[in-house]
């Protein structure tokens, strides 16, 4: 997360870390797809995992609590497996 916020100063840290966000993101969808109905919605829950992963990762360590972590894990197995019965 601090090579995207800090990308200005070091471009080839943004570029790096939204290259591996891409793969994370792709290594998802392409999961997904064969569980979830639509391209569409395997990416958008791809993307929903990440960004609430980082979130709750961000959150932990200012927290000094693995409590974020556990809440965003729960949240995102419920939207998943509901994602799964569709």
């Amino acid at each position: 997360m601090a090579a995207t916020l800090e990308g200005d100063r070091t471009p080839g840290a943004r570029e790096a870390a939204a290259l591996s966000f891409r793969r994370w993101e792709d290594l998802l969808t392409e999961g997904l797809e064969r569980h979830v109905p639509g391209p569409e919605r395997a990416r958008s829950l791809a993307t929903l995992v990440i960004a609430a992963l980082e979130g709750a990762v961000v959150l932990a360590r200012a927290e000094r609590s693995t409590a974020p972590v556990e809440r965003v894990a729960r949240e995102l197995e419920r939207q998943i497996v509901a994602a799964l019965k569709d």
